[in-house]
């Protein structure tokens, strides 16, 4: 969830500070994980810039997903996320499940980044051990939002570090799911967890055509935070 704080003079140097050293440190992980958030900050800009028609919409949309698709395991993020209820399901039903999960976490991560697509992300820190990484971020937005977002990543066989968890405000995106899965299995039954995956990304698109554009806002408060110019 995103945390309201003001931030103050020293606050935005420091960050200046850390910004002008993230090459000196930045390996890899954090270098990738960088290009995808980089990248899906164009594109949503973009999109929001001029009134597309629908189906311009939609390749925006398409885009950004196989921009995030790129950088995330959602394969290995939907196994652990089901816990020891995976080895219970066949081929198919694995296959079905990884798609729904793909489809909701993928709008989840989207939902959480969007609301700062024109605003300043910082990279703190990365911690490597051999090919598991984490790569600390906070995102800086205009109203003194902030919100701190954790990828965990492990190394894949082309060299590509890919999320397999989420840490937000200090919640993990992996565990949150295996606990609201785990009382749905225990409570129903895997068909039940599939419905709810289905609904629940049914309810993402309904609430992201109703919501106002989060670039547009911005763009309104920094025009109203800025000073009158004598006439």
């Amino acid at each position: 969830m995103v945390r309201r704080k003001t931030i103050g003079a020293a606050a935005v140097l420091f960050a200046g500070l850390l910004l002008s050293e993230d090459a000196v440190w930045a390996g890899p992980p954090t270098q990738q994980v960088r290009s995808t958030v980089e990248s899906v900050q164009t594109t949503l800009l973009k999109s929001h810039a001029r009134q597309d028609s629908e189906s311009k919409k939609k390749k925006h949309d398409t885009a950004i997903k196989q921009i995030i698709g790129r950088r995330f395991n959602f394969s290995e993020m939907a196994k652990r996320a089901l816990g020891s209820y995976w080895e219970h399901r066949s081929t198919r039903e694995r296959s079905e499940y990884i798609e729904l999960f793909t489809d909701v976490a993928g709008d989840a991560y989207l939902d959480q980044i969007e609301p700062f697509a024109s605003e300043r992300i910082l990279y703190l820190r990365e911690n490597r051990d051999g090919d598991y990484a984490e790569v600390a971020t906070k995102a800086l937005g205009i109203k003194g939002d902030e919100l701190d977002m954790n990828y965990k990543l492990m190394r894949s066989r082309g060299g590509e570090w890919k999320a397999y968890d989420l840490v937000i405000d200090n919640v993990s995106v992996v565990n949150n799911y295996r606990a609201q899965f785990a009382r749905i299995m225990t409570r129903g039954s895997f068909g039940d967890l599939l419905a709810k995956l289905r609904d629940a990304h049914a309810n993402q698109i309904l609430a992201r055509k109703s919501r106002p554009d989060p670039t547009l806002l911005s763009a309104w408060i920094l025009a109203q935070a800025a000073p009158n110019r004598p006439r």
